[in-house]
């Protein structure tokens, strides 16, 4: 089965938007503190680590090494 390109558009996409969540929520959990009592400067880092962690996804989808998705996706 092929997966057609928005096929792998739609999954990458979920598949940041996930990672990214996920590591803004932990991030804001290990603060402390509650979401609106967050500065500045922490609302800043939770974001740094949300795109971080998006960041290795999105590497992993324009290697053309990596076999599971993106660029070097092979049909089985």
């Amino acid at each position: 089965m092929r997966y057609s390109t928005y096929d792998q558009t739609a999954k990458i996409l979920g598949s940041i938007s996930k990672v990214f969540i996920s590591t803004l929520i932990a991030q804001i959990l290990t603060s402390g503190s509650g979401v609106f009592d967050l500065s500045t400067s922490s609302w800043k880092a939770c974001l740094n680590a949300g795109v971080s962690a998006a960041l290795v996804v999105t590497y992993n989808y324009l290697n053309s090494d990596d076999t599971r998705y993106g660029r070097g996706y092979v049909t089985k």
